[in-house]
């Protein structure tokens, strides 16, 4: 289905481009605050 594919290309791509973001901001957070 092309309405579908289009959807999920749509979503997946700023998805992965804010988890990503998390793990940049995070990484130094967590290891800066000793948790990890």
């Amino acid at each position: 289905p092309n309405g579908e594919w289009s959807i999920s290309g749509v979503v997946a791509s700023p998805f992965s481009v804010h988890v990503l973001m998390w793990v940049v901001i995070a990484t130094p957070v967590v290891i800066g605050s000793g948790i990890f």
